[in-house]
């Protein structure tokens, strides 16, 4: 069975930056593949990047709906993982889970939460990962970090999706993660965040990098 490694972290948070390099890593020394979620290419990923069209009304997409695109975007495309030792993960069911929980009222969240994990894992099969690990940063940093995105395929030009605009969102997005890390035992946070000289400043990506390293020797995932 592959061992599945999880990056995650709200938009922003440089989770593509920190899976290419460490799938540059391992490559060498592990047969390993790169998954980034959602795959907009693709049959369901594809609903979803029109559902991130700043033009389109989100809001009337019910939150269980959406989980159901994500969910099977990750099943369409995790049908094949025996093949390779380790598998890297941009995003995972916990994303799903912190995203769409943060879209439901707030009496329906922790509902939300147990229902995606039930979706995911017991309903499609999809294998829980061997260890998540969530870059955490201050959500200016985060959005100043969208802000420099080049046009990604799901979106007509270069702008920022319904997520990568709401900063208050993101707040409420950082915070779920933070209690789903309490709440399941295979999450470890990592915070991006450095101060120095009375000021906040970033990690390099570098240093963010050399830390994920050190997690996932620590947690012999690696």
């Amino acid at each position: 069975m592959s061992k599945i490694i999880a990056i995650e972290g709200i938009d922003g948070a440089g989770k593509s930056l920190q899976s290419d390099m460490l799938y540059k890593e391992l490559k060498n020394d592990y047969n390993v593949t790169l998954y980034n979620f959602p795959f907009y290419d693709r049959f369901f990923g594809s609903e979803i990047g029109a559902a991130l069209n700043p033009k389109i009304d989100t809001a009337v997409i019910e939150p269980k709906s959406m989980a159901l695109w994500y969910a099977m975007d990750r099943w369409q495309c995790l049908k094949d993982i025996d093949k390779c030792d380790v598998i890297i993960a941009n995003r995972y069911t916990l994303s799903n889970m912190a995203y769409q929980s943060a879209r439901a009222k707030s009496r329906e969240q922790y509902n939300m939460i147990d229902w995606i994990f039930e979706l995911e894992h017991r309903i499609l099969n999809i294998p829980i990962p061997d260890i998540y690990v969530v870059l955490d940063m201050d959500v200016n940093s985060a959005f100043r970090n969208n802000l420099s995105k080049s046009q990604r395929s799901y979106m007509s030009k270069i702008d920022l999706d319904i997520y990568e605009r709401d900063r208050s969102f993101l707040q409420n997005v950082s915070h779920i993660y933070k209690k789903l890390a309490d709440k399941y035992d295979n999450i470890v946070v990592l915070s991006c965040d450095e101060c120095e000289d009375d000021k906040l400043d970033l990690m390099t990506p570098e240093r963010i990098h050399k830390s994920i390293l050190n997690i996932l020797h620590i947690n012999d995932i690696i």
